[in-house]
């Protein structure tokens, strides 16, 4: 996701990025958690955006 930081994913998406479609829950999971720490930033209609780190 730091390769593209404006590209905008849905789980989906990602799942299919990592290989692991059977396991889109799990990487929706993930990516709220890392939403909530600050590393990915949730947009509206569920997509996911890195977080460019603050210098």
């Amino acid at each position: 996701m730091s390769q593209d930081p404006q590209r905008q994913w849905k789980a989906l998406e990602m799942a299919h990025a990592l290989n692991e479609p059977a396991k889109i829950k799990s990487v929706r999971v993930a990516m709220d958690e890392q939403a909530k720490t600050g590393d990915l930033i949730k947009l509206p209609n569920a997509f996911y955006k890195y977080a460019t780190p603050q210098t």
